[in-house]
């Protein structure tokens, strides 16, 4: 790594690699290199976090349960990381109305429709099945 920093630092013109610069070098690499640990155990807590909830979950509403709501949730930030990274959109031409429709209310609430629907899907299932105390 520390190598191909060089070579970038001669590639932008920095031939003479003085002290500074290569200590400058050395604490940004060990700067990545801690940031990446940390990612690396970021991920693995969550991971371990992630499983207990699943566990948890299970023992009280059951596997299939949990599994779907475990599964809607990370669909759910999956979804809305998706749309934060993605960036404000150009604004929609005006539509016209003439013909009665409302523009652009389905396309506004698809999502809170579909968060909803699987909401209700969810608790239904949850109340009729007999196995289950209400």
């Amino acid at each position: 790594m520390m190598g191909a920093l060089r070579s970038a630092l001669v590639g932008l013109g920095v031939a003479p690699l003085g002290g500074k610069i290569r200590r400058a070098v050395r604490v940004a690499a060990i700067r990545v290199a801690v940031f990446c640990f940390a990612a690396v155990l970021l991920v693995a807590g969550f991971g371990f976090l992630l499983a207990a909830g699943f566990l948890a979950l299970a023992a009280w509403l059951g596997a299939i349960q949990a599994a779907a709501i475990i599964g809607g949730a990370l669909t759910v930030a999956g979804l809305g990381l998706v749309l934060a990274v993605r960036g404000p959109r150009a604004a929609a031409p005006p539509q016209s109305v003439a013909d009665g429709s409302v523009a652009g209310a389905a396309g506004a609430t698809t999502p809170l429709l579909l968060i909803a629907l699987l909401l209700g899907m969810l608790t239904g299932a949850r109340k009729r099945d007999p196995d289950q105390p209400a």
